[in-house]
């Protein structure tokens, strides 16, 4: 059902840490289509940069994205199981995902497979 993994990381500065993980670490720039969201390959999983939010709310560092063939039925199957993903959003065309929490609060979210 899961067919990938992709690790996201929430960073204060896009420009500095593009240039760590790119420059310094050597991981290949796979996608970077605006300046809130960059991939980097990590040989199977994928690294995605992507700036924090400046709101008041509490700063988060590391979330998890799995992906799958088919978005609703999963949410359906884990959701029986008791994994309470949210409803299905879809905040820019082509862009469509579900998240919850783990049970120490790291926020997962479920995505069609790329």
């Amino acid at each position: 059902m899961i067919t990938g993994a992709q690790i996201i990381l929430y960073v204060t500065d896009m420009d500095r840490s593009s240039i760590f993980y790119e420059e310094i670490i050597g991981l290949t720039l796979t996608f970077a289509p605006s300046p809130y969201w960059i991939t980097f390959d990590c040989g199977g999983t994928s690294l995605a940069l992507h700036p924090q939010d400046s709101g008041n709310e509490p700063l988060q560092s590391t979330a998890i994205a799995l992906f799958t063939q088919d978005l609703e039925e999963s949410r359906s199957i884990f959701n029986s199981r008791g994994a309470n993903f949210g409803e299905i959003a879809e905040p820019h065309p082509g862009v469509k995902f579900c998240s919850t929490q783990d049970p120490d609060g790291t926020t997962i979210f479920l995505k069609p497979s790329p």
